[in-house]
């Protein structure tokens, strides 16, 4: 393939029809030959014909896309209006039938869902608040204004683990445990500081999705509260996990299990909602799912407090 492209360059043509131009290739060579093909497409006389099932390709260099389905064209659309309005909504069989059939564009049936394509996901969000309307060709749904819920909260709770570890650095653990408080309340500050910061950073995340709602933006309470629950969950697992082993460890080690912990948080979340799945239908009750998802990473957060403290209590000099 890198060949072939190369003859064709080598011709001066104002026209490459290429099929697949970067399968097989690995990620480095995919890059340059995706930056090639920006670099001949700036001249205005130039232009490529690309087939490819590689959507991530097709996001970076792509200004039209035309989605073909056995041998039929479903759509032309520019792909700045397909990355901004289009989206996937994903669903059991129940709501699938009670969809209004004119807003499928395409759909396929998976094992345990649906998936519909549709051209106004965030109308569709609206209409159908119970189904889950994701993005398509490979973007995040944190492309969402409502999904700031998710991301402050993590943002804000880094001041804990940060205090953590200066703490341990100026040698101040071993100063402390000699002043008459007791290790719950020493622990306990830090829990405690967590969450409020947890929540101050929710706070902060609504501010702007009020505001943009009031200048008619389409954010639903739904989305708030789903948000919100995944941001409060995420955040209690990853800080239930990191805080105690800020205690147990040192700050190296501590570094690095605080940046696993969302990782694994996310994992949980994910488990248990499959879990869920087995009991309920989540994709139906997908806010009642997650309000579960936020009760348990709550009682863990607790269950950690409480490892938190007997850590703390087995240790004369702290060094962490």
């Amino acid at each position: 393939m890198k060949l072939a492209i190369s003859v064709a360059f080598s011709h001066h043509s104002r026209l490459l029809v290429l099929d697949e131009a970067t399968s097989g290739l690995d990620p480095v060579v995919r890059d340059d030959i995706l930056d090639m093909l920006l670099d001949f497409v700036q001249d205005e006389e130039h232009s490529i014909l690309v087939s490819s099932h590689i959507t991530s390709d097709l996001e970076k260099i792509a200004d039209y896309i035309v989605f073909i389905h056995e041998g039929k064209v479903v759509f032309e659309k520019p792909k700045d209006e397909l990355t901004e309005r289009y989206g996937i909504i994903k669903c059991g069989a129940a709501q699938f039938d009670a969809l209004d059939k004119s807003d499928i564009i395409s759909y396929r049936k998976m094992d345990y869902e649906w998936q519909i394509l549709v051209s106004d996901r965030e109308r569709m969000q609206k209409k159908y608040p119970k189904a889950l309307v994701v993005l398509g060709f490979g973007l995040s749904f944190l492309l969402e204004t409502s999904a700031l819920l998710v991301l402050a909260p993590v943002a804000a709770t880094t001041a804990v683990f940060i205090s953590i570890t200066s703490d341990a650095a100026s040698k101040w653990n071993k100063n402390v445990i000699t002043m008459p408080v007791s290790r719950n309340q020493i622990i306990g500050e830090k829990f405690l500081f967590y969450i409020l910061l947890a929540v101050l950073g929710m706070l902060t995340a609504l501010i702007p999705c009020v505001v943009l709602a009031c200048f008619g933006m389409d954010i639903t309470l739904h989305s708030l509260c789903l948000y919100g629950s995944i941001g409060m969950s995420a955040c209690l697992l990853a800080g239930g996990i990191s805080l105690p082993c800020a205690y147990l460890f040192d700050p190296e080690k501590s570094q690095i299990v605080f940046m696993m912990s969302f990782m694994a948080g996310a994992g949980i979340i994910t488990g248990l909602v499959l879990l869920i799945n087995l009991v309920f239908p989540v994709k139906e009750n997908i806010l009642l799912a997650f309000h579960i998802v936020l009760i348990i990473s709550v009682i863990w957060f607790f269950i950690s407090y409480r490892i938190a403290v007997k850590v703390y209590q087995k240790r004369d000099i702290i060094c962490i």
